[in-house]
């Protein structure tokens, strides 16, 4: 009888953690693309497992930590193009001067931006995109969407990414096509590189799609939430 009991009680307990599962498996105010992103979250998971993530420990393996960081540096100085481009569209002046100042410093001391010696004069690492700055201007609330092969967005984040690509940054300026694509990969895998520490975590994850949706959309208010308060001192 207490055997039937005890079985009876695991039950009750499964069934409550399925029925919690299905609340979390259905399309909501904060996801109603649920569907579709959920595809699109284990179709970039399974191109992840078998191809960046490979390569991406490959190259961490190989290259030596200060080549690595050298990498990263200069795509970070590259980024700073847009961040700038986005200081100036948010009216954002001290910002647009202090990132200027980072730019011009690590691209001429720090060797094309291969050693970060501005912040060595307490110039750290700002971000901005055009996702920030359309929030910065009303478009607060957006649609939570997964896009192939670049991973978690909103749809102001994803109009965001268009219009930083296209018209902020470098990359439609970089002649031939062949090593804009390259330049392109090796940001992936540096990016790719700097989440490795993340994975375990993720595959922890009771629902890794929730798990990171969720982190995701956290993320993005706390940086909505950070430059209001900076422009704000």
């Amino acid at each position: 009888m207490q055997k039937n009991k005890q079985l009876f009680c695991w039950l009750m307990l499964l069934m409550s953690l399925l029925s919690g599962c299905m609340g979390m498996g259905r399309p909501s105010d904060k996801d109603p693309l649920f569907y579709y992103n959920r595809m699109v979250f284990y179709i970039n998971q399974d191109v992840d497992r078998v191809l960046i993530r490979p390569v991406t420990k490959v190259y961490v393996t190989l290259a030596p930590d200060w080549f690595q960081k050298c990498i990263h540096n200069a795509f970070s100085n590259l980024d700073d193009i847009n961040v700038i481009a986005n200081d100036i569209l948010q009216f954002a002046f001290y910002d647009t001067w202090r990132d200027t100042r980072r730019l011009l410093i690590n691209t001429t001391l720090g060797i094309g931006g291969l050693f970060d010696v501005a912040s060595h004069y307490h110039l750290s690492k700002h971000h901005n995109d055009f996702g920030l700055t359309l929030a910065h201007w009303g478009y607060q609330n957006s649609t939570f969407i997964v896009l192939p092969l670049v991973g978690p967005r909103t749809v102001r984040d994803s109009f965001g990414l268009v219009a930083d690509y296209g018209l902020l940054t470098v990359w439609p300026y970089i002649d031939p096509g062949h090593t804009r694509n390259n330049l392109l990969a090796a940001t992936m895998i540096d990016k790719r590189r700097e989440l490795l520490s993340k994975d375990a975590l993720i595959r922890r994850a009771f629902d890794p799609y929730v798990f990171v949706r969720n982190a995701y959309l956290k993320s993005r208010k706390q940086s909505i939430e950070e430059e209001r308060i900076r422009k704000k001192l």
